[in-house]
């Protein structure tokens, strides 16, 4: 901190903003040394991050004063943890702030190279991998309302566990959050919907009533075919619909016996399509013309 001392002195006779400014820019040069040290970014990163927090009287007083705290947080032996940071006034006043910043060692962050599987269903109990590196007496845990993460197994490269999803789970992305000592690491995987239960009719014929049974959904879609691949084509026909009930009109009764052909049944289906463009697939079931 001999640098500090000295510039206080080179700048006594100085007062008001000029000092401000001249210790404010040999701090800045100070933390720019740092970082360009360490190979790191960090030092500048954590010092603007400190700035914002101090009150707004000690920032007009000392624009940039942050900036000397990090210049030294990546010394080679730094314990790692948090660090509080004490700025002290010529009028010997002082302000603390409690874990200002935290020194990290450096090159043992956690990083996530794969996740497996990237889909779960709610209502389920699935087996969850995460590879990586640096793992080491760390946890997992899954974002999103009603993840349960259960049984975690974890070594430096490798982390298993079970995520349970409630059977009314939201179709959304969710994070996979792997927290360590020394920082966190995180991944995506997304959640399906729930199959929407259909109830259909018997027969395809006009006015024939199809309806689902289930919420969450703004779309569905339909789909009647001649057997249960569905496949695209003119043996497959299908109907939007914003509500979840679809009374066949006479148009496509027609188009359901067109479909059918010389068949006397085939299968109806219903996709529904979520606010986030998830989709879920009833099970078919056969109907006759």
């Amino acid at each position: 901190m001999s640098q500090h001392a000295s510039a206080g002195a080179v700048f006594s006779r100085l007062t008001g903003w000029p000092a401000d400014l001249a210790l404010a820019v040999l701090l800045a040069a100070t933390a720019v040394a740092a970082a360009a040290t360490t190979s790191s970014r960090q030092p500048l990163a954590i010092a603007l991050a400190l700035l914002m927090t101090l009150p707004v009287g000690l920032r007009g007083r000392w624009p940039l004063v942050a900036l000397a705290v990090p210049a030294f947080a990546h010394l080679a032996n730094a314990a790692a943890g948090f660090r509080n940071v004490t700025v002290e006034l010529t009028n010997a006043k002082t302000f603390t702030k409690s874990a200002g910043f935290r020194v990290n060692n450096r090159g043992l962050l956690p990083s996530i190279t794969d996740v497996s599987p990237t889909l779960v269903l709610p209502g389920a109990t699935t087996p969850m991998i995460v590879t990586g590196s640096n793992f080491t007496g760390g946890a997992v845990l899954v974002t999103g309302p009603g993840a349960v993460v259960t049984n975690p197994v974890v070594t430096s490269t490798l982390i298993t566990f079970d995520l349970t999803l409630p059977a009314d789970a939201p179709a959304e992305n969710r994070g996979v959050i792997v927290v360590t000592e020394n920082g966190t690491a995180r991944c995506g995987i997304a959640s399906n919907p729930s199959p929407p239960t259909l109830v259909a009719a018997k027969l395809a014929k006009t006015g024939a009533l199809f309806t689902v049974a289930g919420t969450g959904f703004r779309l569905f879609v339909f789909e009647f075919s001649v057997n249960e691949l569905f496949a695209p084509g003119l043996r497959t026909v299908a109907f939007a619909d914003a509500d979840g009930s679809l009374a066949l009109s006479r148009l496509q009764a027609f188009a359901v016996e067109r479909a059918f052909r010389e068949r006397t049944r085939g299968f109806v289906r219903v996709r529904a399509v979520t606010p986030t463009n998830r989709i879920a697939t009833s099970d078919a079931q056969a109907l006759r013309r």
